[in-house]
């Protein structure tokens, strides 16, 4: 069968770390699907948003998260956390992914690439 006519491969949540691992405030970089993913704990909540910036593909790194926005390390465009909309240039934003947690996990969703 061509790649064409392959069906997509369905989207499970996949475990992405302990929910002990990543306190309030906190942020983590994760791979699932070979896809960098951060993660942040806002408000009791965990929040996914994909690493890549649409600006030029450069990373975006979660250490420099301020509680309010994560920095694209190459040209400092600001993206909001936990919505991923850009800061700085509107109409770019981060990709979100579906999280949950249970039985002490992180679950994220994240399309196969």
């Amino acid at each position: 069968m061509s790649e064409a006519n392959s069906a997509p491969e369905a989207v499970e949540f996949v475990r992405a770390c302990a929910s002990a691992d990543l306190a309030e405030g906190k942020c983590d970089l994760v791979t699932v699907h070979g896809t960098q993913v951060q993660l942040f704990r806002v408000n009791g909540e965990v929040r996914a948003l994909d690493n890549v910036c649409p600006h030029a593909g450069a990373p975006v790194n979660c250490a420099l998260w301020d509680g309010e926005a994560v920095t694209c390390t190459y040209h400092g465009l600001r993206f909001q956390v936990p919505s991923g909309e850009g800061m700085d240039a509107p109409g770019w934003s981060l990709e979100t992914y579906p999280v949950k947690e249970a039985g002490g996990e992180v679950f994220v969703k994240v399309p196969h690439r």
